[in-house]
């Protein structure tokens, strides 16, 4: 099908489809804190086949939102013999304690390549946010063996904490 010449195997090469595939090389990316700078993600969209020059389309989900990060592309372009491109993201720093957020990238279709049979990748943003105050602390006793005969014991004792966050309105009348 390449024919013996090497006109036709660069022809073929330059016909061939393009494979295109997405990884987190970098699955782990953290908020800056301080003078520590962000710990930014990575993603790599590699292509095998083709030759010839494509745009990758992208599209992002998962649950960050336009100020967690640096913004993403919706393409990236993978130049004539170029196999592989990566996508760097940069957690930008907030003041809100949150647990980690996902981002997917995902390899939207197109007629210029063929998606690989996993066309998503992901990674999370670990939040990095320092606990101030003392917070709350709750003291809890787990017993299991109390009954309306045995009194509880309470040496199952539980300690935690947790930073609340207190959301209020002030009336517009004065308030003494």
């Amino acid at each position: 099908h390449c024919g013996d010449t090497d006109l036709a195997r660069l022809t073929y090469s330059f016909q061939a489809p393009s494979y295109v595939s997405i990884t987190a090389t970098d699955a782990d990316a953290s908020e800056p804190l301080g003078t520590n700078p962000a710990d930014a993600g990575t993603f790599t969209v590699t292509r095998s086949g083709g030759l010839a020059g494509l745009t990758v389309l992208l599209a992002k989900s998962g649950a960050t939102t336009a100020g967690d990060h640096n913004a993403i592309a919706s393409s990236i372009n993978l130049a004539m013999g170029v196999n592989s491109a990566t996508i760097a993201l940069t957690p930008l720093a907030d003041s809100m304690t949150e647990s980690d957020e996902a981002v997917v990238l995902t390899i939207s279709p197109d007629s210029s390549y063929v998606v690989a049979p996993s066309p998503s990748a992901g990674l999370l943003i670990h939040d990095n946010i320092l606990a101030n105050g003392t917070g709350l602390f709750a003291e809890f006793f787990n017993e299991t063996n109390v009954s309306t005969t045995n009194p509880p014991l309470y040496n199952n004792r539980i300690v935690s904490r947790t930073d609340a966050t207190i959301n209020y309105t002030w009336p517009s009348a004065s308030v003494q």
